[in-house]
């Protein structure tokens, strides 16, 4: 399992948006993509270095009853936006 897989979430470790909350919903080399359905969605979405990120939770981890899977996309801002909620409540 990689630690930075797409639809993963993240906490950032570095920047204004310290402490955040963000779900993956892209990467390229050292960079990934960010969004958290509000602030950054999913069509504005944050580039941010991979060693900026601290991964908290795998796609599976998040999946709880009818909710939908992050991990193929397409995202969308409400599933993001619960999949945080989801997370924070645990």
């Amino acid at each position: 399992m990689q630690p930075f897989e797409t639809g993963s979430l993240v906490r950032s470790k570095a920047g204004h948006d310290k402490d955040d909350i963000f779900v993956i919903i892209g990467q390229q080399g050292e960079y990934v993509w960010i969004a958290d359905g509000k602030r950054r969605t999913v069509e504005k979405p944050k580039r941010k270095k991979k060693i900026h990120l601290y991964p908290i939770c795998h796609p599976d981890a998040v999946r709880e009853g009818s909710m939908k899977l992050l991990k193929d996309g397409p995202f969308r801002n409400e599933d993001i936006k619960y999949a945080i909620k989801l997370y924070r409540r645990s």
